[in-house]
């Protein structure tokens, strides 16, 4: 994996973080229902 990948990973937790304390709008996002799963693992 490269320092991209890396900093994907890191991008991807902060928005699951965000939408888990709810300071996120996940009704404006069409796929936030594969969001929601991804984030209970």
């Amino acid at each position: 994996m490269t320092d991209k990948d890396f900093k994907n990973i890191e991008d991807i937790k902060r928005i699951l973080k965000y939408i888990k304390n709810g300071k996120l709008d996940v009704k404006s996002w069409d796929n936030i229902d594969e969001l929601k799963i991804v984030s209970n693992y």
